[in-house]
Parts: structure tokens; C-alpha cells; sequence
């Protein structure tokens, strides 16, 4: 059964294509190497995956942050990896500030 969710900017009626998101993520991130292959981040894989899963907002949010303290506490996690999970938490409350979501399976 998949899973599906779609990004609607706030104030328009229409869903957004995913590349449009990304495009403007990449603008307000500073993001300027356009990969026509890959999001920026992986966001779709993994912000995407949670949301079409039905996961909310804040609890995306805190499995960041959880996995990157955890990683650091048991001493896989560095620098990178902080940075990392930082600057996903941007990207949820990016997309959480400008866009609704929308989230529902098919058979």
C-alpha cells in the first residue's frame, strides 16, 4: 500500500511540484549547486518518507534530534553529524512555515 503526501505553499490552492520545493529550499538555504538528480539534503527521502508515513512536524523535529544525540552520546556521532541534524530541523520548520501537508495511503 503506498504511502503519499503532497506540499501545498500556503495561500494557494494547488500542490506544489517537488521540484519547485526544492528549488526554493535551495534558494532560501543558499543551496545553489542544482543537482537534477537529487534533493537538496535527501529531504525527500527522509522528511518525505515521515510525512507520506503521516508523521507530524514536531515529531520529525525530534528524531533528529534524538539520533543525533544519541550518535554522539555513544561515540559514532561528530561534528557533521550535529550539523546535519541541525540544518534538517531548518528544513522541517522551512517547510512547516511554508507549506501545508497533506498525507494518505492508496491501495
Amino acid at each position: 500500500m503506498p504511502a503519499c503526501f503532497r506540499l501545498t505553499e500556503r495561500g494557494e490552492e494547488k500542490p506544489s511540484e517537488f521540484e519547485e520545493v526544492d528549488m526554493k529550499m535551495r534558494r532560501h538555504f543558499g543551496f545553489f549547486d542544482q543537482c537534477e538528480t537529487h534533493y537538496m539534503l535527501h529531504w525527500f527521502r527522509t522528511v518525505g518518507l515521515y510525512l507520506a508515513m503521516g508523521k507530524s512536524m514536531e515529531w520529525i523535529r525530534n528524531s533528529y534530534r534524538e539520533d543525533a544525540v544519541h550518535e554522539y552520546a555513544v561515540g559514532e556521532g561528530d561534528d557533521s553529524l550535529q550539523e546535519y541534524g541541525v540544518m534538517m530541523i531548518a528544513v522541517v520548520d522551512w517547510l512547516e512555515a511554508n507549506y501545508t501537508i497533506d498525507s494518505w495511503y492508496e491501495r
